[in-house]
């Protein structure tokens, strides 16, 4: 969340910079490197490659910051809307030891017993696991579902059609504009050469960013053969894009709230009523002996 709030913040300071004529200067340039990743590479890149092109820095630093404020927006409804189950699952595990130490106090026969304390440890364990569960949930849902390894798609992809846009509005011809975004989107590029098939995929967010990148890649091709501007349609496509991530990130902040509490009931709940029916079923087995 903090590093969130930093590229925020840097993005509105350059953009005041650059409105009230200030020219950014290398060093300011380099400093974007120091941004938590993936933002501080795709600034830095953006900057540096629009400079050299001579297009203007602001549409591509503004879509950048909407998609830092679009992400702090999620991870703020995923933390409110998580909090009580998060709460409950910290009380369960924090329970486990609790009782592992008070609960001989009460029942005297389970002092000293080795079974008791091994009991102990594998709550213990099976809580932590509830957490870890409900920790990947949190993040799962902040990026809309994505998984580990694409989650900087939420990012890379809004940031690449606007390089797209940005190159064409340079003058670039719209197949080496096409080669720019998908050097900084290479999932575009990757997935479409691989005859990427939208109808036979379950939908999700993986494959709206997907299917985008197929209409933007039509509108190239549409634009190379027909010889005419395709500006207006690709700034609608990134619109659609925008919308699709949004509806993406309220939808998984929304299942959470219930997703949330099945680590209670798979771990939580089972570890602290199986310690305490071990602990009565110890108390049998040593009065037995």
């Amino acid at each position: 969340m903090l590093a969130v709030n930093q590229v925020v913040t840097t993005l509105t300071k350059t953009e005041a910079n650059l409105i009230s004529g200030w020219v950014i200067e290398s060093q300011k340039i380099d400093g974007f490197l120091a941004l938590e990743p993936p933002w501080g590479h795709l600034i830095h890149s953006s900057v540096v490659d629009l400079r050299k092109q001579g297009a203007a820095l602001l549409p591509t630093l503004r879509r950048i910051r909407d998609c830092a404020e679009l992400h702090r927006e999620a991870i703020q409804k995923t933390q409110a809307r998580v909090s009580q189950a998060w709460t409950q699952a910290v009380l369960g595990v924090a329970l486990i030891p609790l009782l592992g130490f008070l609960w001989p106090v009460v029942m005297t026969e389970l002092q000293g017993l080795s079974e008791w304390l091994w009991g102990v440890a594998l709550a213990s364990i099976w809580g932590l696991l509830a957490l870890a569960w409900m920790g990947s949930q949190i993040q799962r849902a902040q990026f809309g579902g994505l998984c580990f390894e694409e989650r900087d798609w939420i990012v890379r992809a809004p940031v690449a059609g606007e390089r797209l846009l940005s190159a064409l509005r340079a003058g670039l011809t719209p197949d080496l504009a096409w080669i720019r975004a998908t050097e900084l989107f290479p999932g575009w590029r990757r997935e479409l050469f691989q005859g990427f098939e939208t109808h036979s995929q379950k939908q999700s967010l993986r494959v709206s960013i997907l299917q985008v990148g197929q209409e933007l890649n039509a509108s190239i091709q549409w634009a190379q053969w027909e010889g005419r501007p395709c500006q207006d349609q690709i700034e609608a496509q990134l619109r659609a894009l925008r919308g699709e991530i949004e509806q993406a990130l309220e939808k998984e902040s929304q299942l959470l709230a219930s997703r949330a509490l099945l680590p209670l009931f798979v771990f939580v709940a089972p570890a602290v009523l199986g310690l305490l029916g071990g602990s009565l079923w110890l108390v049998v087995l040593r009065g037995s002996i």
